[in-house]
């Protein structure tokens, strides 16, 4: 056997082997075998309790919410005035120092870890922030964080909505309307219970759930590793396209029309005149649609 028949032979050895490690590794982040969501303070904890609160009023003229953060659960909820309403949480008796920096002039309200401020997961702390945000609120809305869950808790008529999460889950919980959306979880899965509007949905590994109840626009919904499961009304019009072959992908209870399958691809057109589009792309995991 020649050299280059054997390095062809190797590499092909090793990005099996690549692939096998990295599908084991999801599958353990998923079950949390290794105890990140403990290692990190992440995992549910009864004892929770109130250890700062802020409120910001008045909220009117307020357009951009931006919250960015090292770690913890990131809530939100709906406030029962017209304030916005901030509580940090956690099982241990913080100092006195906070954790939360926040900055708010007319238009904007920022809500960030402090600087040098990191709660260190070894002293077995778990930190929530549950931020309460008036029904009335309409404009801008970013989330991100590097270690943590990402929570929706009430329904949202939003402009733009951000969420970037390094290592966490991303469940919104309730409807979600937008006019323009961005959703990103490195390490996680995305579970979507309503969206109405146009945008981009990625995870790099983990799976995505998603219902879409209306399209404002085109939308992409991407898993590098892992699978993707959407829920579409009867009702809505819409063109399908996808990167898996028909092997990979099962929509055998949606009706589509004008239909195409490629050798590694599939294309197809649903309900009347369909104007924008559903892309999935899927590397490793399989892709599902069918009604709601």
């Amino acid at each position: 056997m020649n050299d280059k028949k054997y390095k062809k032979i190797e590499m092909g050895a090793w990005s099996i082997a690549a692939i096998a490690l990295i599908v084991v590794l999801v599958v353990a982040l998923n079950r949390d075998i290794f105890g990140v969501d403990r290692l990190f303070g992440n995992s549910p904890n009864p004892n929770m309790k109130i250890v700062r609160e802020y409120t910001i009023k008045p909220t009117d003229k307020i357009q951009d919410i931006n919250v960015n953060v090292d770690q913890g659960e990131i809530e939100l909820l709906e406030s029962n005035d017209d304030n916005i309403h901030i509580k940090l949480k956690s099982n241990k008796n913080m100092k006195d120092k906070d954790y939360l920096n926040i900055e708010e002039n007319k238009s904007r309200l920022e809500i960030d870890s402090t600087k040098g401020n990191k709660i260190h997961f070894l002293n077995n702390a778990n930190i929530k922030i549950e931020i309460q945000i008036p029904k009335s609120y309409n404009k801008n809305l970013s989330v991100e964080t590097d270690v943590g869950d990402v929570v929706f808790n009430r329904n949202f008529d939003l402009n733009n909505l951000n969420i970037v999460s390094d290592v966490g889950d991303i469940k919104l919980n309730k409807n979600i309307k937008c006019t323009e959306l961005n959703i990103v979880s490195d390490v996680g899965d995305i579970d979507i219970k309503g969206i109405d509007g146009k945008g981009s949905i990625k995870a790099d590994t983990g799976d995505i759930n998603c219902t879409i109840n209306r399209l404002k626009n085109n939308i992409e919904i991407t898993s590098s590793i892992g699978d993707i499961e959407l829920e579409v009304d009867r009702n809505l019009s819409f063109k399908f396209d996808s990167n898996k072959k028909l092997d990979h992908l099962d929509h055998e209870d949606v009706n589509f029309n004008n239909v195409y399958r490629g050798d590694d691809s599939f294309y197809g057109e649903h309900g009347k005149n369909p104007i924008y589009t559903i892309k999935t792309n899927g590397d490793i995991g399989d892709i599902d649609i069918e009604y709601k």
